[in-house]
Order: C-alpha cells, then sequence, then structure tokens
C-alpha cells in the first residue's frame, strides 16, 4: 500500500500539483488523496480512474509501478490470436480483475444482457466466436437467416 501512495505523490508533484489541485481534477478530497499517498488507505477503483487520467498514466502503474502489460497478456492470448484493445478497455479489464467474484458475476451478467439486447439473441462468448478478420461474431448472421 506504501508504494502505491509513494507511486500517487510522486506523479502529483512531477505533475506539479498541490493536494488542492489535485482535488479539484479528479473530486477526490484532499483527506482522500493524504491517506493514499501516506499508505493509510487503499485506493479503490472510482479513485484510481480520475488519478490515471489525470496523471496521463495506467492504473496499471498506479498499481504496481510497473509499465502497462501487454493488452493480449492480460487477456491470457498469443499475439497471433490478438486483438486491439483501447486503453479505456484494457483499463476495464484491469479493474474487473480487482473486483471480488460477486461483483465479477454482476458485472458480466449485466454487459451480457446489454450484448444480447443489442445482437437480439447473440451466440453465448462472444471472444470464442469473434473472427479477427471480419470482426464480426460467427452465426449471428447464420441465426438471423435462419429464424
Amino acid at each position: 500500500m506504501e508504494n502505491i501512495g509513494r507511486r500517487i505523490r510522486e506523479a502529483r508533484k512531477k505533475c506539479g500539483y498541490t493536494m488542492a489541485k489535485l482535488h479539484e481534477l479528479t473530486g477526490l478530497s484532499t483527506g482522500h488523496i493524504s491517506d493514499i499517498e501516506n499508505g493509510h488507505n487503499m485506493p479503490t477503483a472510482t479513485s484510481l480512474i480520475p488519478l490515471s487520467r489525470v496523471f496521463g498514466c495506467s492504473i496499471d502503474w498506479l498499481l504496481t509501478g510497473e509499465e502497462k502489460i501487454r493488452k493480449t497478456e492480460c487477456l491470457g492470448m498469443t499475439d497471433e490470436h490478438a486483438i486491439s484493445l483501447t486503453d479505456d478497455e484494457a483499463d476495464l479489464i484491469m479493474m474487473y480483475k480487482l473486483l471480488d467474484i460477486k461483483d465479477k458475476q454482476e458485472i458480466f451478467t449485466l454487459t451480457r444482457l446489454k450484448y444480447n439486447w443489442l445482437q437480439e439473441g447473440a451466440v453465448e462468448s462472444v471472444f470464442s466466436t469473434y473472427t479477427v478478420t471480419n470482426r464480426n461474431p460467427k452465426n449471428v448472421e447464420n441465426d438471423q437467416t435462419t429464424a
């Protein structure tokens, strides 16, 4: 926890921000920022998002001090099967990994409901049915033409 706080303090100072300025930019209270920087509190996902945006760094760096991991590695993929992720998509995956199992199940259920609603009965697993060449889920056209 101390390392995370130290990195946040270093990033704040490198940007030339006071805690008051960081409060203005992120909406986080100066007390909360101080508690994080001094290792008294662990930052939440809702704290990490605005901090990473203000500092122009990844949430990965704030949490680990390491440069952003390759997006394909966080998905357990090899380069030949890699898909391109935006920074927001990669951040969502990393934040999802920090959630407990109940929250993960809730997020996954909501995402699946939204996806199915948009796709009108799409297949069970988007990733396993996604083709790299055409970027469209397989079998969706088939399901629609046979309906």
